[in-house]
């Protein structure tokens, strides 16, 4: 609710604002075209391990333009499906100009936590724009300094079926600065210099995406969640649910917001491997057909009180066979309302 006013009251900016700012450009590739010197920055995963990134990105990027961050973006140069144990990403302003080796000298002003998610799993699709899917946004004001973004993942594990680099593209030389460092057993605190990642910093940009995972049924299938559409005001967004279970209730959960308390494992219940993602504020009833596919389409309202909210839905099986309680669930999905 909270961020429902926040944006309410920020909708002029976010009318004379573009969806994304990029920094340097759009392009999904590596600074010119090259094939190596890819960054590690912000994720660059490795078996069992704790990472993290510092991205400093000048206020000069800006025009003295204040921005109202509400997603990242970057471009992983390999396809896989990663996960880890907990993804923390913070924002704040800074007085630094670079970054490298210790850490906390570079953490000049409060930072603010914009992401918190445990038993974290998303995609990455190589040469494409990756947003994180950040819970809450962050007034950026130029005046006050650089943009400091601080990326941390806590037992990182990179499919093993992936392919490609785990590496993300690099911007040009002298675009800002980043630096990297991994500990077995603790947050790192400093770290080696990295190139800079391309990035895309965006304010109530249309999207959709998927993140988690499902939990396995009867014959072993796993309900799989997708989206597809126009999350723009006056738009259609389709929401799929596959892989279920044929002719049985289907449960579409929905809320503005999912906290750090989440996922809740639901292997007590008798759902074993199953995980609820938010406390949803409701469920819309819906079945599969013969094929154990269910479609049910949102529409959107034309009003701009909703430009940049985010709305997270999740899919409910039943499944009397599946598990002890006979219910299972998706993965779960985050519709972005933008322009």
């Amino acid at each position: 609710m909270r961020s429902i006013l926040a944006i309410s009251l920020l909708v002029p900016l976010l009318d004379a604002q573009s969806p994304c700012f990029y920094v340097p450009d759009p392009v999904p590739e590596n600074y010119g075209g090259a094939t190596g010197n890819a960054s590690s920055a912000p994720l660059a995963f490795v078996m069992q391990t704790n990472y993290r990134s510092l991205i400093v990105v000048p206020s000069i990027r800006f025009a003295n333009v204040p921005r109202w961050i509400d997603d990242l973006a970057f471009v992983p140069l390999g396809t896989d499906i990663s996960e880890c144990d907990e993804l923390i990403v913070r924002l704040s302003h800074t007085s630094a100009t670079t970054v490298v080796d210790q850490f906390a000298p570079y953490i000049t002003e409060p930072q603010v936590e914009v992401l918190r998610v445990r038993t974290h799993r998303f995609v990455r699709i190589a040469n494409t724009w990756m947003r994180l899917g950040l819970q809450r946004p962050f007034l950026y004001i130029p005046a006050r300094g650089n943009l400091l973004i601080d990326v941390i993942a806590m037992g990182a594990r990179p499919d093993p079926r992936g392919t490609g680099e785990r590496t993300f593209a690099r911007a040009a030389p002298n675009v800002g600065y980043a630096a990297t460092g991994s500990d077995t057993l603790l947050v790192p605190d400093r770290g080696g210099s990295a190139s800079f990642p391309k990035l895309a910093i965006c304010s109530a940009a249309a999207g959709l995406d998927w993140f988690g995972k499902g939990c396995p049924g009867t014959g072993g299938l796993v309900p799989v969640l997708g989206l597809d559409g126009s999350p723009t005001l006056g738009g259609t967004v389709d929401i799929w649910v596959s892989n279920a279970p044929a002719s049985t209730g289907t449960y579409l959960m929905r809320v503005l917001d999912n906290g750090a308390a989440f996922p809740m494992d639901l292997s007590s219940v008798g759902m074993t491997g199953c995980r609820m993602y938010f406390s949803p504020l409701d469920a819309t009833p819906t079945s599969t057909n013969p094929f154990g596919i269910a479609l049910s389409s949102l529409g959107i309202p034309a009003s701009s009180a909703l430009l940049g909210a985010v709305l997270y839905v999740q899919g409910l099986i039943v499944d009397p066979a599946g598990n002890a309680l006979g219910l299972t669930t998706t993965n779960y999905g985050r519709i972005q309302i933008g322009s």
